[in-house]
């Protein structure tokens, strides 16, 4: 943490990271380590809410910035910037817990995962020439999306190498941007989505050592392996004819011997993992399944960030440069009562329920129990102004004219619902006009009777307004 905050607090590294030469050029409250500290917390919360607990760790409470202004002091940084202090942390961490044997590893090999995933970016004409524009059917509906890919310590559970580009092959990432994040010796470990004999034959082509998981159909020898009554076997793969290019482009062999493995999931389910460690009693079978296993512990989330057990999460220890989380967090589960906020709406509320039932209680035809009951049974009525026919224009609809077949006059119906619906206030007091003797939806046709029955009370309309009488 010492060198992450030297590397954020020298000026050197401020004019390296910045857009425009203006940046970062006078003093603010949304300065460049605080913008980046924000950053490097990673919080999943509002963003007004996370700079609040930022300016909370860092003793500034009456200093907190708005969303929007953050919002515009990230825009001032170089994306660079990160993955240069991710390469300090990971030096620090293999340097110095090297020396006590804390670095874990699996037969004297770091394991490291790779995992890819596709999500939506914004859509600007710049990212449009950096990413991918998907479509479909609709003119508009296009949207810009990009794939993500993350090379991950699977045993230390720290972050190796990070790529951002245009949707392709996942597979490319490990040819360009992982292979300089990995080590000679390492066992890469990959899922389904990268079987392929370029894949294998690069990997191994630069000594680094592979678990694969195989779908049934990838390759000819994998399908009577699949059926055998084997449970491990060395076998030969061939070139085929799609990859002859590249294996050619990159002097790779034509012919790869890999050994394959049967596992049995939990759920009775089979699969076959192909990997180039052929020594069969320096690498078990149960083993292979168990280091394959590591793998699903961590994958990347369609947002773009790395999703894994919260008990292997690393947690931030320094709340001078970051804001560090609750104590108990990943413990216990953040409730939506949890939160302040939530805290005083539910308290209110409670509240507001118990005088309404005491005021309610406190009439003799207490019509209207709650707020909240009165609301429901309005709908949205009361919330904006509709446009009523005229009770000529009701009696055509239904085939009547007298006023008796229809009800009675629109305006006396819609006074009396309103006043038995009208809501009881905090203070007791009862708005509108006070129940009548009005009949209703009474009728004397029967066919109108059961037309009104089923229909239920008509639409309570603006009772603030005037009525129109007669």
């Amino acid at each position: 943490m010492a060198t992450l905050r030297a590397t954020l607090q020298n000026k050197e590294t401020v004019v390296r990271y910045r857009l425009q030469a203006q940046d970062w050029t006078r003093q603010r409250t949304l300065g460049f380590v605080t913008v980046v500290s924000l950053i490097l917390s990673g919080h999943k919360r509002a963003l007004q809410q996370a700079l609040t607990r930022v300016f909370q760790a860092l003793g500034r409470v009456t200093a907190v910035p708005t969303a929007s202004a953050s919002s515009q002091a990230r825009h001032k940084l170089q994306p660079a910037l990160f993955q240069h202090l991710n390469d300090l942390v990971l030096e620090g961490f293999y340097r110095l817990y090297s020396q006590d044997g804390g670095v874990r590893q699996w037969h004297g090999r770091r394991v490291v995962g790779v995992d890819g995933s596709v999500f939506n970016v914004p859509d600007t004409a710049e990212t449009r020439q950096c990413y991918s524009l998907q479509t479909n059917q609709h003119a508009a509906g296009g949207r810009v999306q990009a794939l993500g890919s993350v090379c991950y310590d699977l045993l230390n559970h720290v972050a190796l190498s990070a790529g951002l580009g245009k949707k392709q092959a996942e597979k490319h990432f490990i040819f360009t941007r992982h292979l300089s994040a990995t080590a000679v010796g390492d066992v890469v470990v990959l899922d389904r989505g990268y079987t392929d004999y370029g894949v294998m034959a690069f990997l191994q082509a630069h000594r680094r050592e592979f678990v694969i998981r195989l779908s049934r159909h990838s390759f000819g020898v994998v399908e009577p392996f699949w059926t055998s009554p084997l449970q491990e076997q060395v076998v030969t793969l061939q070139l085929p004819r799609a990859q002859r290019r590249f294996v050619a482009a990159q002097g790779l062999a034509s012919t790869l011997r890999v050994r394959l493995v049967k596992v049995e999931l939990p759920n009775g389910q089979l699969e076959v993992l192909a990997t180039s460690l052929l020594e069969a009693a320096e690498y078990p079978h149960a083993e292979l399944k168990t280091v394959y296993g590591w793998r699903w512990g961590v994958g990347v989330s369609r947002e773009g960030s790395l999703t894994q057990s919260v008990q292997v999460r690393p947690r931030l220890i320094d709340s001078r440069l970051v804001a560090r989380e609750a104590p108990g967090r990943e413990s216990k589960p953040v409730k939506p009562s949890d939160t302040p906020l939530c805290k005083e709406w539910a308290q209110r509320s409670r509240l507001q329920h118990t005088v309404n039932a005491e005021v309610a209680s406190s009439h003799a035809t207490p019509v209207a129990e709650t707020v909240d009951n009165v609301r429901r049974q309005q709908g949205p009525s009361e919330k904006s102004l509709r446009r009523r026919s005229s009770p000529a224009g009701y009696q055509r609809r239904h085939g009547t004219k007298g006023e008796r077949a229809t009800g009675e006059v629109r305006g006396v119906r819609r006074r009396k619902l309103a006043g038995e619906a009208w809501p009881i206030t905090v203070s007791g007091k009862w708005l509108g006009w006070p129940p009548d003797g009005g009949s209703g939806r009474s009728t004397d046709n029967p066919r109108a009777a059961k037309r009104a029955g089923r229909e239920g009370p008509g639409p309570v309309g603006n009772l603030l307004s005037k009525e129109r009488q007669g």
